[in-house]
């Protein structure tokens, strides 16, 4: 088969599959390719048998902001806010299953105290409100490792809730600072400390997908189970109609079938990781010189029955005299928290950073996560009596996770480099890279930064 679109975009995840809406809204054909058997990316949901009730437990809270509003009012999906969490924190060393009491416990008028400094900083940037637009030169208020940005501006106070918050980021005080101004923008945090973040009312993310795909169906504007097999790219200034080529592999039940797409531009919405692009995309010189610098983490999440702990209990891994907040040790669980499930429980792991796509094996994941369970268990019989035993009811791997750069890449202008790469080869980037591991961010720098310019190429 061979067809022709305005715009071929890989990769049907949070990105991918807005961009696609919002250009079949402003009457652009598309085609959406993507390798799983549906949209969503990240976005995992979990239905219980016994009660029927829906969870979310991937992307499940959005910033409230014009985008995360227009989108879901564009498929009539009400959002409500999140009532705020009552959890009776209890702290484990996850290696030993011993009770640890925090070394650092600021009040909660200090902790936001050193929030509103945080955000003042954040707020001398205004270029982050729209992506990750940095002055030149890039200030060393913004490649400077975290913890000296700490230090230098006293937000101590804050670093707990932003290492709860920040959940995947890897090793966070040593990251550069302009990597957690991604991760933690302003709008996001203050909603999460009053209450002002947002999710479907009925807690199942995957229904705006579900309408996505129903519509791009519709039209004939997606190919699922599909895997580009090569893509061919005309050079930016070339007069031929037609400026993209993409040989595409399709798996169904009862066949597999090739297409040959043509398109005039070709939009990437998938992890900017060479590994993940070559050799069927063939980078160019100046996108590989970029992309090569990526370093990321993996994140996982994980919902588990049988750990013994209390409804409202939230166990967080504490680690004694690693680092003056007791963080834990990666790869490990950051925490436990109560489900939305009576009973069960939502595990949250991470790795460090690593050049790496995929730094853990899920199935060695998945048995670090129950081990420690079980030696809390094991350690404190009295508070935890009983004799079941954990085990997963659901499991998702998010990896690769944060894309980043070192502080010495931010320096040296990676970002103004990379946001250069937009409209080369007539192929466009969006996803997390290009703002952060946040829907509401990912959809700002699409309407407000990619699309305008994609659109305006076509």
């Amino acid at each position: 088969d061979i067809i022709e679109r305005d715009v071929a975009i890989v990769g049907g995840g949070s990105a991918g599959t807005y961009c696609a809406i919002s250009l079949q809204d402003q009457d652009r054909s598309v085609i959406v390719i993507e390798k799983e058997p549906r949209l969503g990316g990240h976005v995992e949901t979990y239905v219980d048998p016994a009660t029927g009730i829906a969870m979310d437990y991937g992307v499940a809270l959005f910033d409230n902001t014009p985008a995360v509003n227009d989108y879901f009012a564009r498929f009539d999906i009400p959002l409500v806010k999140i009532s705020a969490f009552n959890i009776s924190w209890f702290s484990y060393d996850f290696r030993t299953g011993k009770a640890v009491a925090p070394s650092y416990n600021p009040s909660r008028e200090e902790v936001l105290a050193a929030f509103v400094t945080y955000f003042a900083q954040h707020a001398r940037y205004p270029g982050l409100e729209r992506g990750i637009f940095l002055p030149s030169p890039v200030s060393e208020d913004l490649y400077m490792p975290f913890w000296r940005f700490v230090e230098k501006y006293e937000i101590q106070a804050a670093v707990p809730t932003m290492f709860l918050l920040d959940a995947g980021v890897g090793d966070l005080l040593s990251n550069p600072v302009v990597e957690v101004f991604r991760a933690l923008p302003r709008h996001m945090v203050e909603g999460v400390l009053t209450s002002n973040v947002l999710t479907p009312a009925n807690h199942t993310v995957i229904e705006l997908y579900r309408r996505a795909e129903a519509e791009l169906s519709l039209t004939s504007s997606l190919f699922l189970s599909s895997e580009v097999l090569y893509a061919y790219r005309e050079p930016t200034n070339t007069t031929e109609k037609n400026k993209i080529t993409l040989l595409v592999r399709t798996h169904t039940p009862t066949e597999t079938k090739l297409t040959l797409i043509h398109a005039k531009k070709l939009l990437i919405a998938i992890p900017p990781k060479p590994s993940l692009l070559d050799p069927w995309l063939r980078l160019t010189a100046d996108e590989l010189s970029v992309l090569i610098r990526y370093i990321n983490t993996g994140m996982y999440v994980g919902i588990v029955n049988g750990t013994r702990f209390p409804p409202t209990a939230g166990i967080l891994n504490l680690a004694s005299n690693h680092t003056m907040y007791s963080f834990p040790y990666l790869p490990d669980m950051y925490n436990l928290i109560p489900a939305r499930v009576p009973g069960l429980m939502l595990a949250i792991y991470g790795t460090m950073q690593t050049p790496d796509p995929y730094p853990m094996f899920e199935v060695a994941v998945r048995q670090h996560m129950l081990e420690d369970i079980r030696r809390i268990q094991r350690g404190n019989p009295d508070r935890y009596p009983g004799t079941e035993e954990p085990a997963l009811v659901a499991f998702a791997g998010q990896a690769p996770y944060i894309l980043q750069v070192s502080g010495e890449d931010i320096k040296d202008g990676f970002y103004e480099r990379l946001y250069a790469l937009q409209g080369q080869m007539n192929t466009f980037w969006i996803g997390a890279a290009w703002a952060a591991d946040i829907s509401g961010e990912i959809w700002k720098v699409a309407r407000g930064v990619v699309l305008p310019k994609l659109v305006g190429e076509l």
